[in-house]
């Protein structure tokens, strides 16, 4: 395969499965540790990838497919603390609280959220009360997506019902 061609099947995998990490892309590729950092640097350089960090993960996201919106809901769902807020927001169908002393771990992602657009933080006493900013356009994605984060479902599934 060509530079050219890697690169594309790189494109179209980050594309088809956005917010993967190194690994799972070295995994699905085939590609040693070298070539793929090589690749993504000029996929990077030339404006084709974003990257956004995720505790010790680098995420990858295709900035030639789905809108800036979609690729910070990916973040979210592929990210634990990320999840859990969504997964809470879901619940209360479209908005949930989170008190500062028993949810203090989630705080800075709720935080993060606001900044990224994708929510509405107010506060109240020590409850912070997240709104879903679109909620109906954020379950249309859900649903038309569920398939490329069965992996991140999968972890979570694990994390709730695997051993401790």
């Amino acid at each position: 395969m060509d530079r050219n061609e890697v690169r594309e099947n790189l494109l179209k995998i980050i594309g088809d499965t956005p917010g993967l990490h190194f690994r799972e892309l070295q995994r699905r590729t085939g590609l040693a540790v070298g070539q793929l950092e090589y690749h993504l640097y000029q996929l990077q350089k030339d404006g084709s990838l974003e990257t956004r960090k995720d505790g010790k993960f680098l995420r990858y996201f295709s900035r030639t497919k789905g809108t800036e919106f979609e690729r910070h809901i990916s973040f979210y769902i592929r990210s634990r603390t990320g999840r859990e807020v969504i997964t809470r927001i879901i619940r209360g169908k479209g908005r949930a609280e989170f008190k500062s002393d028993r949810d203090s771990g989630l705080i800075s992602t709720l935080m993060e959220m606001r900044d990224d657009s994708l929510i509405y933080l107010s506060m109240n006493q020590n409850v912070y009360i997240a709104e879903m900013v679109d909620y109906n356009a954020f379950l249309i994605f859900l649903k038309e997506n569920r398939a490329k984060f069965l992996d991140s479902l999968a972890s979570s599934l694990i994390n709730l019902f695997g051993p401790g």
